[in-house]
C-alpha cells in the first residue's frame, strides 16, 4: 500500500506540491501570530526592553532572539536618525532667520543706494546749473581742473548752448577728450 501512495504521489507532483505549500503556509501564519503577541503594542508602554526579551526569550526559539535584536538595532536608527532631523530642523529655522535678516538688510542697503544716487543726481543738476550760469571761461576754467568723469556728468546736465561755450574755452586737448567721453553712453 505504502508503494501505491508513493506511485500516486509520483503521478500527481503538483498535488503533493500544494499541500506541502499548505503546511508551510500553516506554520508561517502560526509563527506570525505568535510573533505578534510576543511583540509588546504601540500603547503598551508600561512594558520595558528587559520585559520585553523576557517574553520573546522564554518561548525558546532562538529566532526571537535575533528578532529582537533586529528591532533593537532599528529602534536606535530611528533615535539616531529623529535626533539628526530634529538638529536639522533646528538649524534650518536658524538658516531661515538669518536669511531673513540678510535680505532685510539687503533691501536697506538697496534703498539707502538709491536715496544716495538720487541725492548725488540731484547734487549734480544743481552743479551743473551753477557752471552753466557762469561766464563760459569761468567754468571751462573751473571744468578743466577736474575729474573727467565729473566734468562729463555736468556737461551733461547743461543745456546744449552753455556745453558748447565751455567746450570753446577749454584748451583743445581737454575738450577732445570731454567730447568722447560725452559720445559714450552714461552707466545706468
Amino acid at each position: 500500500m505504502s508503494n501505491k501512495k508513493i506511485i500516486r504521489h509520483q503521478r500527481d507532483p503538483w498535488r503533493f506540491l500544494l499541500l506541502l505549500a499548505l503546511c508551510v503556509g500553516s506554520f508561517l501564519c502560526v509563527s506570525l501570530v505568535f510573533a505578534e503577541q510576543a511583540l509588546p503594542s504601540e500603547s503598551d508602554d508600561e512594558l520595558s526592553d528587559d520585559a520585553t526579551e523576557e517574553m520573546l526569550l522564554g518561548r525558546g526559539e532562538s529566532g526571537y532572539a535575533d528578532l529582537l535584536k533586529a528591532i533593537r538595532v532599528e529602534r536606535k536608527a530611528l533615535v539616531r536618525r529623529e535626533q539628526n532631523l530634529v538638529k536639522n530642523e533646528k538649524r534650518l529655522a536658524e538658516m531661515k532667520g538669518e536669511i531673513a535678516g540678510l535680505l532685510e538688510s539687503n533691501q536697506t542697503l538697496v534703498d539707502e543706494l538709491r536715496k544716495a544716487k538720487l541725492q548725488t543726481s540731484e547734487a549734480q543738476v544743481r552743479l551743473a546749473k551753477i557752471y552753466g550760469g557762469m561766464p563760459a571761461e569761468e567754468a571751462a576754467a573751473r571744468l578743466e581742473k577736474m575729474d573727467n568723469n565729473l566734468a562729463v556728468t555736468l556737461l551733461r546736465h547743461m543745456k546744449d548752448k552753455a556745453t558748447g561755450a565751455i567746450l570753446g574755452q577749454l584748451p583743445v586737448e581737454k575738450a577732445a577728450e570731454l567730447t568722447v567721453a560725452l559720445t559714450k553712453p552714461t552707466a545706468p
